[in-house]
């Protein structure tokens, strides 16, 4: 945890969560499952099927395709993963695996769900940041593509 910061106040600074209610924020603190991971465990592996999201506390998580291991980004303290299938229920497109010892906050759908669907003024925060931060992955995606293709094309 961040020196002279509590639990409610960290879940705070994870992009799902920012600009949430105190109250709100120590709800879902209530739901939270604090893990711990050593270097090359796997939170997940791919095809698995989803109950959790998690909210990466402290060290670094790589997200894998597991054919080859191919690390398809990297996770630091304050970044969620495993969010995805939140939205879609499919099963885990890649495996996150720490790289380093790291600690999680492990947040299941089942009661996040719940959660959102009790507290509105929470359900708005949170669909508001993951819009964004969908929105802004998709520009991304748009513009590597774009890149991708200019240099595929010569």
């Amino acid at each position: 945890m961040h020196p002279g910061m509590d639990r409610h106040e960290l879940l705070g600074t994870f992009y799902l969560l920012r600009g949430a209610a105190p109250e709100d924020l120590a709800a879902v603190d209530a739901l939270v499952d604090r893990r711990r991971y050593a270097a090359q465990e796997f939170v997940f592996s791919e095809d698995d099927k989803p109950e959790a999201m998690y909210l990466l506390e402290r060290g670094t998580i790589e997200i894998l395709k597991a054919r080859d291991e191919t690390a398809i980004a990297t996770i630091g303290p304050g970044d969620a993963f495993g969010e995805l299938a939140f939205f879609d229920e499919a099963k885990r497109s890649a495996s996150a695996r720490a790289r380093e010892a790291s600690e999680v906050a492990r947040l299941p759908y089942v009661g996040l769900r719940d959660l959102l669907v009790e507290r509105p003024a929470l359900a708005l925060v949170f669909y508001r940041n993951a819009c964004a931060v969908m929105a802004m992955r998709l520009r991304q995606t748009s513009s590597d593509l774009s890149w991708l293709n200019a240099y595929v094309r010569g």
